[in-house]
């Protein structure tokens, strides 16, 4: 994926419109300008400098949409009011000196745990997504290729089985990424109602010769991508507990306004006055950012608020790759001696069931 992704901006650079790089991958919500970006070595050295040139002007411009969506009006605001109070301390000679550090680890410390525990979340819930995919073309497969056993299975029979997958990843994807009570309560039935279709689907097999011990390996498939669904719904449903939320929200706000005596002192004893008032207003902005970051991350699906880091679920190729079209399978053939003296005759079933002879 990041080797397509590189060989798509060195593509799009050259081409008319770098304004393309911003669009996210096929295969996630990476944007192809966070990609690492190598000029094109045919061409020559100044073509080469400004294809440079060019992607890292782009590669601002994202960094700086990304620090736009990180920062809240409510962050900025209060940067400023710190500013003000320093400034308004200083006039009244109201200063106070302490430790920063004493203040500063109360909310850096849970905050950096609740930062790494949604990171955790993220990337558990690729992992689990990436499991469910391949467990369902894992198990498709499976349905594909013992579909030949009896003449009696037909084309429908895969048809059915892509339809059922496919609307389980619909549903799935629709329960993850809505809000809405009522909607959830009917996409969890869908979902359910699917695993008990292809359920059937295996079963069918069986009435059709499969052996019961095969069937053990679809059921297996079936069992991990129920797994995988549950573990993403606990991800979608539950988040930071509210307790830890509030804290840190409260402490980054409280704890900027009780350094401003502080950064007043620092002001008048060293005569930082420009530099005191700018850490001030820095500090909640710092704080707002991780708080942010943090609430986006704990939702891998959230696709609104303009979360540049969420899962993307709207591409299911491991059920769009598995084909219908008829793939030989060979039955029988003839003995060697019989086979050495004339071309051999095999039985061939197509996926419909029915065989031809070559």
């Amino acid at each position: 994926s990041e080797h397509g992704s590189n060989r798509k901006a060195n593509k799009t650079c050259c081409g008319c419109s770098g304004w393309a790089l911003f669009q996210r991958s096929k295969f996630s919500n990476r944007p192809l300008i966070d990609a690492d970006f190598n000029p094109d070595t045919e061409l020559p050295w100044y073509w080469r400098l400004v294809q440079t040139v060019v992607f890292q002007a782009l590669y601002n411009i994202f960094f700086i949409r990304i620090l736009t969506h990180i920062n809240k009006f409510f962050d900025i605001s209060l940067g400023v009011t710190c500013g003000f109070l320093v400034w308004l301390a200083m006039k009244n000679e109201f200063t106070v000196s302490t430790q920063p550090s004493l203040f500063l680890t109360i909310a850096a410390l849970p905050l950096a745990f609740s930062v790494n525990a949604a990171y955790n979340r993220r990337e558990a819930a690729l992992q689990l997504l990436g499991q469910m995919r391949a467990s369902a073309f894992i198990l498709l497969l499976l349905l594909k290729t013992w579909s030949h056993f009896s003449p009696d299975i037909s084309l429908m029979f895969l048809h059915d089985s892509k339809r059922q997958v496919q609307s389980l990843f619909d549903s799935v994807r629709e329960y993850v990424m809505t809000s809405n009570e009522d909607e959830k309560e009917q996409l969890i039935q869908e979902v359910y109602d699917s695993f008990q279709s292809l359920g059937k689907q295996i079963d069918h097999l069986r009435l059709h010769g499969v052996p019961p011990p095969l069937l053990t390996r679809p059921y297996a498939e079936l069992a991990l991508v129920e797994q995988a669904w549950e573990r993403l719904r606990v991800f979608s449903d539950y988040r930071t507990p509210s307790s830890i939320r509030m804290f840190l929200k409260l402490a980054g706000v409280v704890i900027p306004i009780l350094l401003t005596p502080y950064f007043a002192h620092l002001a008048t004893e060293h005569d930082m006055v420009v530099w005191s008032i700018l850490c001030s207003s820095f500090l909640p902005c710092i704080f707002g950012m991780l708080i942010n970051i943090q609430t986006m991350l704990e939702d891998p699906f959230n696709s609104h608020d303009c979360n540049v880091d969420d899962i993307n679920l709207d591409h299911m190729r491991c059920v769009n790759d598995i084909h219908s079209d008829p793939v030989p399978m060979v039955v029988e053939t003839e003995d060697q001696e019989s086979a050495e003296n004339q071309p051999s005759k095999r039985k061939l079933y197509d996926i419909s069931g029915k065989f031809r002879s070559t």
